[in-house]
């Protein structure tokens, strides 16, 4: 993997922080935007966290592969649960808004389509199998 898809998964839940922030401010409040696009930073930051673990060279054996795999998800989510923890006692974000921005930071990473890698050459798909 490369740096360029740890920038693609980062991106995801920074468009949707500021379009969600945009969106708060016309709608609700200034206070809300705060707290959605914090929420929606905080995963950006611990996607970028985590994906530095990816962008090392490639692993020898099997073992290091999972080893990574843990490690990055690990700290993926230690960042996540301590951001949360220190957003949600600061007095000026608001807790609801902010929740809802870390649940489409994440929902933005799983449907961004940045996890699928480059195809295959010699890979033929159902649809190019069936034509030959």
């Amino acid at each position: 993997m490369n740096l360029r898809l740890v920038v693609r998964l980062t991106a995801a839940p920074l468009l949707v922080g500021f379009v969600g922030f945009a969106a708060a401010c016309i709608l609700v409040d200034i206070a809300s935007a705060c707290g959605f696009a914090t929420g929606a930073g905080l995963v950006a930051i611990a996607v970028f966290v985590s994906g530095g673990f990816f962008v090392r060279a490639p692993a020898r054996t099997a073992g290091q592969a999972v080893f990574r795999l843990a490690a990055s998800s690990l700290v993926k989510w230690v960042v996540l649960i301590g951001g949360a923890s220190w957003a949600l006692r600061s007095p000026g974000i608001a807790p609801l808004a902010f929740t809802g921005g870390v649940i489409a930071g994440l929902l933005s990473t799983l449907f961004s389509g940045a996890h699928r890698g480059p195809r295959h050459p010699g890979l033929k798909t159902v649809k190019d199998a069936s034509s030959t």
